[in-house]
């Protein structure tokens, strides 16, 4: 497949929305979900952090994507926080979290205005392929007059939901979902590598049996023999293309499993450790601490916490 046939089998799917409105000085703490989580900037300007990775600054017309399962919050200026709030996107409607302050002649300040919501992106015949992400992209779309347009409708059809809004807000965040991927395959940033690399025909039965089933009995041995390589041809492959090697990503992708498990299942760590494909729950706890910053059982409280 070429970067053509491999956007135009990318689907987006959506539920909720909130729209915040943050005082000079606020943090607003994203809760852990099972999708990635979509934030756009309305007005104002702040940093977008997360732990791991150093923080990124975000302005009017910004679009961010953050992937599944990490803790992120956002600030509307540096400095001690006044005020900390928790985001929690509900469905349509537009829940909102609001925070101003006023000055000394009464009139209403408001330091950030940021749109959220959470967003899976799959591929047709896969799993949700955006499991891949596995840093924030941020683009500027205040020079992208489409993009804009797109964003302005869906405040609309949130604001005032009709007949087929859900539709139409899937719809065009998709054109958004891909323009912000392809301006980031041509900008040749290496956090959307593995977008390029689906195009490999030989390697894709590989990754989508990896995809769809993470936590299966993978191995070098039987991904090879998907692809119809030797074992040392394919591991090669591999690398080159995707930066990584399979037992890596494999590893990566069952975090991600199980941290879904974590936030939104009800079964025991042990079961989870066993469905996401770790043989042993030691090994699980120590990789899950790696990639989270804490245990699964501190992780699943932590995230049930926030969502109440």
């Amino acid at each position: 497949m070429d970067i053509e046939e491999i956007l135009g089998s990318i689907v987006v799917d959506t539920n909720p929305f909130s729209l915040c409105e943050l005082a000079p000085r606020s943090r607003l703490d994203m809760p852990r979900s099972q999708m990635v989580s979509l934030h756009y900037i309305l007005d104002g300007a702040g940093m977008l952090e997360m732990s791991g990775h150093r923080p990124r600054p975000m302005t009017k017309g910004d679009l961010a994507l953050v992937p599944a399962a990490q803790y992120h919050w956002l600030t509307s200026s540096p400095g001690t926080y006044l005020s900390h709030a928790v985001c929690k996107p509900a469905s349509l409607g537009l829940d909102s979290v609001r925070q101003t302050t006023a000055d000394a002649d009464g009139a209403q300040r408001v330091g950030l205005v940021v749109l959220c919501a959470h967003l899976t992106v799959g591929f047709r015949g896969a799993g949700a392929v955006i499991d891949l992400l596995q840093a924030p992209i941020i683009e500027s779309l205040s020079d992208d007059r489409l993009a804009i347009r797109g964003l302005d409708l869906i405040m609309s059809e949130l604001q005032e939901p009709r007949l087929g809004s859900r539709v139409m807000i899937k719809t065009l965040l998709l054109e958004i979902v891909l323009n912000l991927l392809r301006g980031r395959v041509a900008a040749n940033d290496p956090s959307t590598s593995w977008l390029s690399a689906l195009g490999d025909q030989k390697l894709w039965p590989s990754l989508k049996a990896m995809l769809a089933k993470p936590g299966a009995a993978h191995t070098v041995d039987s991904l090879a023999e998907l692809a119809g390589m030797s074992r040392s041809r394919f591991a090669h492959r591999f690398s080159e293309n995707f930066k990584t090697t399979p037992m890596e990503m494999l590893r990566g992708l069952r975090l991600q499993y199980a941290a879904r498990q974590l936030i939104e299942g009800e079964a025991g760590l042990e079961r989870i450790a066993e469905q996401s494909g770790f043989l042993s729950r030691s090994y699980f706890s120590t990789q899950f601490v790696a990639a989270f910053g804490m245990t699964p059982s501190k992780f699943r409280k932590s995230a049930r916490q926030a969502g109440n």
